[in-house]
This record gives C-alpha cells, sequence and structure tokens, in this order.
C-alpha cells in the first residue's frame, strides 16, 4: 500500500511528530503551507467563524496513494483550519485515509473527531488517533495548562509508543 503523510503544523509538535511517523513508515511527506504567517488572532477568528484560510497549491497528486495519513493540531476540539482548508480542495483525491494529532486530549474530543472527519470528507477514516501531551511524564508541577504550550521532546515518542502502534496496526489493516 502507498502511503503519504500531509500535515500542518503551528507550534512543531506535529511537525516533530511526522517525522518519526515517517521514518517508521518509510514514505513522502509534505506539509500544508500557508501564503501568510499565521498568528494567535487568526486562529481564534477562525475557529470563531469556521473561516478556511487560504493554502498554496498542493504539488502532489493524491489519486496516487492509497492511504493519505493527515495530521494537525486540534484547536478547540476541531481540527486546525489550514487542515480544513486542505481536506476541502483534496477530499475527492483521497481513497482512504487516517487522521493522527498531537494534542491536549480533551474527554470525548475523538469522537467529535471522527464525525468532523466524516462530515468534511464524506468518508470514514480508516483510523483516528490522539498523542495526548497530558499523559507525558513530565516533572511536578511542570505540566503545561494549554498543551499548545507544550514543545515536543526526543523521548515523547517512546510514551506515546502503544498509540502510535495502535494506529499504525490500523493503517495494515486497511485493503485497498
Amino acid at each position: 500500500m502507498k502511503k503519504i503523510i500531509i500535515y500542518y503544523s503551528f507550534t512543531g509538535n506535529n511537525e516533530s511528530l511526522y517525522r518519526e511517523l515517517q521514518r517508521r513508515l518509510n514514505c513522502e511527506a509534505f506539509s500544508i503551507l500557508e501564503p501568510k504567517r499565521r498568528t494567535w488572532l487568526t486562529i481564534l477568528l477562525d475557529m470563531l467563524f469556521d473561516r478556511r484560510p487560504r493554502i498554496e497549491l498542493f504539488p502532489v497528486d493524491l489519486r496516487k496513494y492509497d492511504m493519505v495519513i493527515l495530521m494537525s493540531p486540534v484547536w478547540n476540539a476541531h481540527i486546525a483550519n489550514p487542515m480544513k482548508s486542505f481536506i476541502d480542495k483534496e477530499k475527492d483525491h483521497l481513497k482512504e485515509y487516517a487522521f493522527l494529532t498531537v494534542c491536549g486530549g480533551r474527554q470525548g474530543q475523538k469522537e467529535k473527531l471522527l464525525q468532523e472527519l466524516k462530515l468534511l470528507t464524506g468518508k470514514t477514516p480508516a483510523a483516528v488517533a490522539e498523542l495526548e501531551i497530558g499523559k507525558l511524564p513530565v516533572e511536578e508541577g511542570k505540566q503545561p495548562k494549554n498543551g499548545s504550550m507544550y514543545r515536543i521532546q526526543s523521548q515523547d515518542p517512546d510514551t506515546w509508543a502503544p498509540e502510535i502502534s495502535g494506529f499504525l496496526k490500523a493503517l495494515e489493516s486497511v485493503e485497498v
């Protein structure tokens, strides 16, 4: 099965994770880029008004891939708006897809993400996984109150190994 990772990362967390996943899958990966630099204000406005920001043209024909792995932050229990822009443009070219995120891990969020992905694409994803920052071991009193303030450390993927393995196993079970 030919796979590709498409990721959006505002803080660098999902970018760090894509490298780990790409190493394990030995596949191509591309970043969703925006022509204008994003700020916390634009994130807030996009969330409030469900705006779809402009993204740069995408250089890859996704029809060549059996599985597209989407990775992006989750903002207020919703997929980041730049990823929504990408999905709006490319949903007809997705044979199979899955979604993986580094996030704060709000209760019930995974089910919301699954429903949002179905609504955006018209298809059920092969897998949805959240790698929760709150599950990482940190020094007492150092746990970030806001997951967006945390930056992935080199040892963090080891902590998420069961979640990552489960996600990859779900991808292997997909028949194309």
